[in-house]
């Protein structure tokens, strides 16, 4: 690996059908004149599947805090609720990024 991490996570549950997880993670490259990779590595003929960029000279790739809640309405049906941000990105020059997305769950 070529980066660093400090996490931190908080699950509750408060009831047997509701969970919630909150995480916190500082992420940096181990060295500034290294690569931030990314990829789902070989899928293909045509390349490898992982690229890289250029960290211009930075270390700090930034601070990711998220929160998902997950709710079971039956054991069968579920869904969940995710949010994300990142910020403080010295590598990236938009600094800040979101995520969001909602999911529901029905197993037959």
């Amino acid at each position: 690996m070529n980066n660093t991490s400090i996490y931190a996570q908080l699950l509750l549950r408060p009831n047997p059908k509701l969970l919630v997880r909150s995480e916190f993670q500082n992420l940096n490259l181990t060295n500034r004149n290294d690569l931030l990779y990314s990829g789902g590595g070989p899928f293909n003929d045509i390349g490898f599947g992982i690229g890289g960029k250029a960290s211009l000279g930075q270390k700090r790739i930034g601070n990711l805090v998220d929160t998902s809640v997950d709710y079971k309405f039956t054991p069968e049906t579920s869904l969940g609720v995710y949010l994300g941000y990142v910020f403080d990105s010295k590598v990236y020059t938009d600094s800040t990024s979101r995520f969001a997305f909602v999911e529901f769950t029905q197993k037959f």
